[in-house]
């Protein structure tokens, strides 16, 4: 992963971008040193994403399978008096 400080990305933006896009490249992107943030391609962006909502599901699998007892939403609007 390369690394980029703030003024250096702003003077090569497009071409950041598009090391990003095309050759798959990944930059971290900083500021006096400490990381601010970083640009992917969107090949990445989509994995990503894919692990962020598999981590998810397994959460609320995982919350599921803890529970007690599991109460229709009607069921419980009624004993809050909703």
């Amino acid at each position: 992963m390369k690394t980029v400080s703030i003024s250096e990305l702003r003077d090569s933006l497009s071409e950041t971008f598009g090391a990003a896009r095309h050759a798959s490249e990944r930059f971290t992107v900083t500021s006096h040193g400490k990381v601010m943030g970083a640009v992917i391609g969107p090949d990445d962006l989509e994995l990503l994403q894919a692990l962020e909502d598999k981590a998810d599901l397994e959460l609320v699998r995982a919350a599921l399978a803890e529970s007690e007892k599991r109460s229709p939403f009607d069921d419980l609007r009624k004993d809050l008096g909703l």
